[in-house]
């Protein structure tokens, strides 16, 4: 034991240093940017972008400039782990800064402008057809730039993952083009599915950012019991099926609770 973690255990509590010892992997995760980090930070964005006033058509402009700029400064680190865990928000300062800014930037912005064209569009299946064959040409073209080096821009196998948490222009454009024909994909296939489970996916649709929170909160709660990696391949399954329905339900809890007090809010109002 070295004289900081000396020092670091006499000055907290009991309870904290059993922690610690029990946890440590938890608690050094705290140092992490995970992908809410990134999404926080996305929001931050297009915020300041409303708030200029710049039109939307122009977002996927300020994704390559960002995603430009993530080639200046993307082997930048300071060297100290707690201070690249700071740096580590906007670029891949460290191993433990899975979603930096800079190179996921591109994603949103793109998303912004398609959900844009999409809301505004008239005759979606035509759209759909589209966005799916403009995919697929963005797709080949990445992969030709690329010398066809599609596994290690998805980061598979493992020792390929820091490529793609720490994405260039090639891999947004790889892995952003396989997500808008996926996109197209299912709605193309929305068609045969029974009514019960499209009702479902467009629930789950409407309420996606409450039960991305909540799924989150479930597994870091889970983690401080169960730890990582320590469920086989059917408990896993379980797991996540566990997960999933009490995220569903927390969801459905919290949209009737939020959805009374704006009705008594606007009861209220009219008064």
């Amino acid at each position: 034991m070295n004289a900081s973690q000396v020092k670091l255990s006499a000055a907290l509590p009991d309870g904290i240093c059993y922690l610690q010892r029990a946890y440590g992997d938890v608690l050094q995760s705290l140092l992490e940017v995970d992908i809410l980090h990134f999404a926080g930070l996305c929001f931050i964005l297009i915020g300041v972008l409303r708030a200029a006033r710049v039109p939307w058509r122009a977002y996927p402009a300020v994704g390559l400039v960002l995603g430009g700029l993530n080639y200046l400064v993307r082997w930048v680190s300071a060297g100290q782990p707690r201070l690249d865990s700071i740096l580590g928000l906007l670029w891949g300062a460290s191993k433990t800064s899975y979603f930096p800014f800079l190179s996921w930037a591109m994603h949103p912005m793109v998303g912004v402008a398609f959900g844009h064209v999409l809301k505004a569009s008239s005759d979606k299946r035509r759209l759909y057809l589209q966005s799916s064959l403009a995919g697929c040409v963005v797709f080949l073209i990445a992969m030709y730039v690329s010398g066809f080096r599609f596994m290690y821009y998805i980061g598979v196998p493992e020792e390929h993952a820091y490529v793609y948490y720490h994405q260039d222009l090639i891999a947004n454009a790889v892995n952003g083009s396989l997500a808008l024909v996926w996109l197209c994909v299912v709605y193309f296939l929305q068609g045969t599915l029974p009514a019960a489970v499209r009702q479902r996916l467009l629930y789950w649709s409407r309420e996606l950012t409450a039960i991305y929170v909540i799924h989150w909160i479930l597994i870091g709660w889970s983690v401080l019991l169960i730890s990582f990696n320590q469920l086989m391949f059917w408990q896993t399954i379980l797991a996540m099926a566990v997960v999933v329905v009490a995220a569903d339900r927390i969801a459905a809890a919290y949209a009737d609770w939020t959805g009374r007090r704006r009705e008594a809010k606007a009861i209220a109002a009219g008064r």
